[in-house]
């Protein structure tokens, strides 16, 4: 290993005295409470010195310290990218590994706005929807205003709708620069959303009225089928409208608001002409 080629002696009394290659360290700083050598490497971005580790026996998800490892969360974090492609080719790494503050690596590094780490992790198959307390990655993107972070994200389907345990979306937390890009999305999700609570609405048209239809020929219902026909269409109608608000997209982005209501008119207008 690395330590041999450096430092032949030193090497040696390390395997006289059996050292524990995850052995916990201590100290008095704060964020050191508890450390291990992976962590201070990761975290430093000594991907040679890592490899070292981890191929004597290293454990990468050992959450020493205040739990900023594993070290595929902590390398993210702190902007490594050397470091974070070499642990991506350990077999069985963990990609989506949470933190004891429940943050992926994908996480860390938006938060931080390393945009190269962000590609990295999401080509690797990073769960680019991964839920935290606090919402999904692109939400911490979108709230810090990292532009370009949110364009990878949403150029890899990130969802604009996806809700948070306060309820709020990535298109709620918009602002400045990421408006429009967020609205180009948004607007596709809407529309996806709009033509499937339409969808919705005639398949159950379309089944209320052979039910209707049924009723009627065994006298189950005493009205003409016509009126039977209309009221159930109505209902089914009403149904897909409500299938609708509840797949419709935040609208509480400045602006947004009216572009929904507008087409949603349109559309209401273009069904009962």
């Amino acid at each position: 290993m690395g330590l041999e080629r450096q430092d032949q002696d030193l090497h040696k009394e390390w395997i006289d005295e059996k050292f524990d290659i995850n052995h916990e360290f201590t100290s008095d700083h704060p964020k050191y409470l508890k450390f291990t050598l992976s962590r201070i490497a990761a975290e430093a971005g000594y991907a040679n010195v890592l490899d070292a580790l981890i191929s004597s026996g290293s454990n990468i998800s050992d959450k020493s310290g205040k739990g900023w490892t594993p070290v595929l969360n902590l390398a993210a974090k702190h902007g490594h990218i050397g470091t974070v492609e070499a642990l991506l080719k350990i077999e069985g790494i963990k990609i989506d590994e949470r933190n004891e503050h429940g943050f992926t690596p994908l996480h860390n590094a938006v938060h931080k706005d390393h945009k190269e780490i962000v590609e990295v992790l999401l080509q690797a198959g990073a769960n680019v929807d991964a839920q935290h307390l606090y919402g999904t990655p692109l939400h911490y993107a979108v709230s810090y205003c990292h532009k370009e972070t949110v364009d990878v994200l949403l150029e890899k389907g990130a969802n604009v709708n996806a809700v948070n345990t306060h309820g709020m979306t990535p298109l709620d937390y918009a602002k400045g620069q990421n408006v429009e890009v967020l609205l180009k999305a948004g607007g596709r999700s809407f529309v996806k959303a709009f033509n499937k609570g339409i969808a919705t609405a005639v398949k159950t048209a379309l089944l209320g009225t052979a039910i209707a239809a049924v009723l009627f020929a065994t006298e189950t219902i005493a009205i003409p089928i016509a009126i039977a026909v209309v009221a159930v269409i109505a209902v089914a109608l009403a149904v897909g409208g409500a299938t609708y608000m509840m797949l419709k997209p935040s609208t509480k982005v400045d602006g947004v608001a009216v572009l929904m209501d507008g087409r949603q008119e349109a559309a209401s207008a273009g069904r009962f002409a």
